[in-house]
């Protein structure tokens, strides 16, 4: 039997109430990044809520290409591991003197 680390609780925890705000402000035209890529943004077509499920699905675009579609969990877009709202660059970490990672100088 595998134990739970008390983080990955507290993260289970914390998300599904983060869900429900999000659920709640989601709106059509949102746009998201792709975390991975930042040239990839992806814009909100349609929400869908399913009876059978307390996450609503949501329907992106690509902005570049609208012919491009994808269908994500809301609880996809509020992990933030995939997608982050769009606007929201993290900078890349650079390697200091020493060589350990640190955030660019502003």
């Amino acid at each position: 039997m595998s134990s739970i680390s008390p983080m990955r609780m507290v993260r289970k925890f914390s998300k599904k109430r983060r869900n429900e705000r999000l659920s709640d402000t989601l709106a059509v035209g949102d746009r998201y990044e792709q975390a991975d890529r930042t040239l990839s943004i992806w814009v909100v077509e349609r929400i869908t809520k399913l009876g059978s499920s307390q996450y609503p699905l949501v329907s992106l675009a690509r902005e570049d290409h609208p012919d491009l579609k994808k269908t994500v969990s809301v609880a996809v877009l509020e992990e933030g591991e995939d997608f982050r709202p769009a606007g929201e660059v993290t900078p890349p970490m650079v390697k200091g003197a020493s060589g350990e990672p640190q955030a660019p100088a502003a």
